[in-house]
């Protein structure tokens, strides 16, 4: 058995000759995001090659540098796109509609894919899904968890359960300064950008210790991590990249029983070894030395708004029932054009966000359920008064996780879909997802962001 780690979150698990499991394919001739992400890293011919040979293709969730539907349209028809069961089917129905032969398996079950591979998932409310695959050499049982954005979101101790009982577990989840959520932020009032956690550069290998005690495991290669800016209005953005081979190592503690490799890795598991041996693949580095005027990718700052465009940002907001629990209003702006959607009359929590957009790009989220995209991509400016960002009050959670890909948006369809995610969690799951969102809510509430800086430089000063 063979495993390459390559590209963003693509996994290449090849069983002789022949690949059996591809996950997240996204290939480096194409961007995401409205043109606003590309690879770090070129992907080798072969290994392009050996991903599209794959018997299954597996998709963790609905963000576009992990479903990468210009990648996807490559494969053959040969291939068969698996998915964990969500509460919605969003996903596998648009697939479908599409073309794709897709199998939709219940979660927190071992599947055999092949006599030397098994896999089990889990899925939770943010709509993501890890996937646990356990690589059967000889006498010998390797496990990778692949967490890819979701952070074990509800299930971490269940996952620990399971990769305790392996010699060898590999850890692969998102880690970075953390550009990857909504950093374009503003004041409304005093017109200033507000201070976002990437700003403080927190030692990313810190992450690494933590994750890897929560999740029993031994071996570490960062993943879902290698992405670049390349739109003229994201440009300046790229100062929260990070290096691969260096700023992922710092504030790691390396140890003979606790190891971190680098980024994109070749993996071989021996029938007579029980410790998987592991290669630098080295990719060449994919250099943008100039930014990509976002004209390209059809977007025009100088566009207006047009006739039916108050009644659609109207509906799409009005739609969703948290944000009038939430914020008084909620305006967009094209050019000068300025539309305000009003979520209640009195004005009764001191809470408004202003969207500048170019209009292209956001017209097309609201009509197709993408706003995440939008915020992920960095270019449109979010203007905040009476909050310091958009994770509390849970705006990004609530629109572009529940309302969007889980088409839960009154009341009644957020509690079943909480109850649907929670029923077959284990209580101690249950309980640190508790303690989490109240961190959450504390770090990004109650503490601002100068405050929540100065306790982060102490914390890891006399740690």
């Amino acid at each position: 058995m063979e495993v390459k780690t390559i590209g963003n979150a693509t996994l290449v698990v090849k069983n002789n000759s022949s690949t059996l499991l591809v996950t997240d394919p996204w290939f480096d001739e194409h961007d995401c995001y409205f043109g606003s992400w590309r690879l770090s890293h070129e992907i080798p011919k072969k290994i392009k090659e050996e991903a599209l040979a794959a018997k299954y293709i597996f998709i963790s969730h609905f963000h576009p540098d992990h479903l990468n539907l210009k990648t996807l349209r490559l494969f053959k028809n040969t291939s068969k796109i698996i998915l964990g069961q969500q509460v919605s089917d969003r996903i596998p129905n648009q697939l479908r509609n599409i073309g794709f032969d897709v199998i939709v398996l219940p979660i927190r079950k071992w599947i055999s894919l092949d006599k030397h591979c098994n896999i089990i998932m889990f899925t939770d409310e943010k709509q993501d899904t890890t996937i646990l695959i356990e690589i059967i050499h000889g006498k010998h049982k390797t496990l990778l968890v692949n967490l890819n954005d979701s952070s074990g979101c509800g299930c971490s101790k269940e996952i620990c359960s399971i990769s305790r009982q392996y010699k060898n577990s590999i850890l692969l989840h998102l880690a970075g300064y953390g550009d990857a959520d909504m950093i374009n932020l503003w004041d409304l009032e005093k017109n200033i950008k507000i201070k976002s956690p990437c700003d403080d550069f927190t030692p990313i290998g810190s992450t690494y210790n933590s994750s890897m005690k929560d999740h029993d495991c031994n071996i570490c290669i960062p993943f879902s991590s290698a992405h670049q800016y390349q739109r003229v209005d994201s440009w300046w953005a790229r100062k929260y990249s990070n290096d691969l081979d260096k700023d992922h190592f710092n504030g790691f503690n390396q140890t003979s029983n606790k190891r971190l490799f680098t980024s994109f890795q070749k993996i071989n598991f021996d029938i007579d070894n029980e410790y998987p041996f592991f290669q630098d693949i080295k990719p060449k580095k994919l250099l943008i030395n100039q930014p990509v005027d976002c004209k390209v990718f059809g977007d025009d700052w100088e566009d207006k708004m047009k006739k039916d465009d108050h009644k659609l940002i109207n509906e799409y907001f009005h739609s969703i029932s948290y944000l009038k629990t939430k914020y008084d209003s909620i305006s967009v702006q094209f050019n000068k054009d300025i539309h305000v959607c009003k979520l209640n009359q009195k004005s009764r929590y001191g809470r408004e966000i202003l969207f500048q957009s170019p209009r292209r790009s956001f017209i097309y989220s609201i009509r197709n359920n993408t706003f995440d995209d939008l915020l992920i991509a960095n270019f449109m400016k979010t203007y905040l008064k009476g909050s310091y960002n958009l994770s509390y009050p849970r705006f990004t959670f609530f629109v572009g996780k529940l309302a969007d890909n889980a088409y839960s948006k009154s009341k009644q369809e957020i509690d079943e879909a909480f109850s649907y995610y929670n029923q077959d969690r284990r209580m101690d799951d249950k309980i640190v997802n508790k303690y989490r969102n109240l961190i959450l809510m504390i770090k990004s509430q109650i503490l601002s962001p100068g405050l929540r800086s100065f306790v982060k430089k102490i914390f890891y000063k006399f740690r």
